[in-house]
């Protein structure tokens, strides 16, 4: 079966998730604002002496401590923090032209707005973020990270292939309502885990019957991840076709396994693990929690940012089934896409990596 065939057969299957999750999400923040709503106006109303006027002070002070509460917890759970953008440089408008240049293509083939930021990051990935300006609202604005690693480990032809990807993302799932849809999944993501991680008894009591359906939430929004991968790399390999991408997804898949073996390498005279050697995927099917949790943050980060990592994507070898390409290197070596579109700037965002890390603004 080809990514074609995958992303069309599972068409129906995605539009089920799609609603089944929105619905989800919407109820869960519609029914969360509206208890805060209410705990707050019971508050207020007690303290104010609109209701139980005749009665004393401390009496309706009292019987206000409970529902002031509720609300605040409440609100602590609507409101926990947005993940940061992924730190890196904004390119100012006037650099790296011809790159620009590329992404416009991409965007007009895909027929979405030009992407209204351009952050370099220090990652071997790629990403597409879409976001309210202000964290929770605000108009939609949509911002390309491309680490500079991946710049430096991929040629111009699989860079346009890993762009075309990220702005199918784009083009087909975040943008206008969609986007807002990935927006407020994320927001009750947000909030179920804010509740499963607060120490305090209200959060421990809603935990427990909700657990189950929160669960199913993260295994869905998984789901719905993975298919979301497959129609991303059918419309990618009809923009570029299915080798140019097969090579991306191979180089990038060889880079971090160069990259984790020398983390572990480096990490490999360091004993406090414990040598935990299980299997995640065990894990989750027993429904280890602290992997849950974990996977409910990725997950969380996944609804902005469509390159969290490679546990939520599909496996390298059922993508390249799909593409019906095979595992292996595909052309000759050519100029890495930073050589070609970032020449004169390499020094420049070299040295201010290099100079400020911990000050780089998203």
């Amino acid at each position: 079966m080809d990514c074609r065939a995958e992303a069309a057969g599972s068409r129906q299957q995605r539009a089920a998730l799609y609603r089944e999750l929105n619905l989800e999400a919407m109820l869960g923040l519609g029914v969360s604002l509206f208890l805060l709503l209410c705990t707050s106006a019971l508050a207020l109303a007690l303290l104010g002496g609109y209701l139980l006027a005749g009665s004393s002070a401390a009496l309706r002070l009292a019987l206000a401590a409970l529902p002031a509460t509720l609300a605040v917890v409440i609100a602590r759970w609507l409101f926990a923090r947005v993940p940061p953008l992924p730190s890196g440089i904004t390119l100012a408008a006037g650099e790296a032209l011809r790159f620009r240049r590329v992404v416009a293509r991409l965007c007009e083939q895909l027929e979405v707005p030009m992407v209204d930021h351009v952050l370099i990051s220090e990652d071997l990935n790629a990403a597409l973020v879409t976001r309210p300006r202000h964290g929770l609202w605000g108009p939609m604005e949509s911002v390309l990270v491309v680490g500079l690693p991946l710049l430096q480990s991929v040629n111009p032809r699989q860079l346009h292939a890993i762009l075309a990807h990220e702005i199918a993302h784009l083009g087909r799932q975040r943008i206008g309502e969609k986007a807002w849809s990935a927006h407020f999944r994320a927001w009750w993501l947000r909030v179920v885990d804010r509740i499963e991680s607060s120490p305090d008894a209200i959060s421990r009591i809603v935990a427990i019957p909700l657990r189950r359906l929160s669960d199913r939430f993260v295994w869905s929004l998984l789901e719905l991840s993975y298919l979301e991968e497959f129609e991303a790399d059918a419309v990618a390999a009809d923009m570029v076709g299915a080798e140019a991408l097969a090579e991306a997804l191979i180089e990038v898949a060889l880079k971090a396994q160069i990259h984790h073996a020398a983390c572990w390498l480096a990490d490999s005279t360091d004993d406090s693990h414990g040598g935990d050697t299980r299997d995640a995927c065990y894990m989750l099917e027993r429904g280890d929690r602290s992997l849950l949790r974990a996977l409910r943050g990725a997950l969380c980060t996944a609804e902005l940012l469509d390159e969290p990592g490679a546990e939520l994507h599909p496996a390298l070898g059922d993508r390249l089934a799909a593409l019906q390409v095979g595992l292996h290197s595909l052309i000759d070596e050519a100029p890495s896409a930073a050589h070609c579109y970032f020449r004169k700037l390499l020094p420049v965002l070299q040295h201010r990596f290099d100079r400020a890390p911990s000050l780089l603004a998203a």
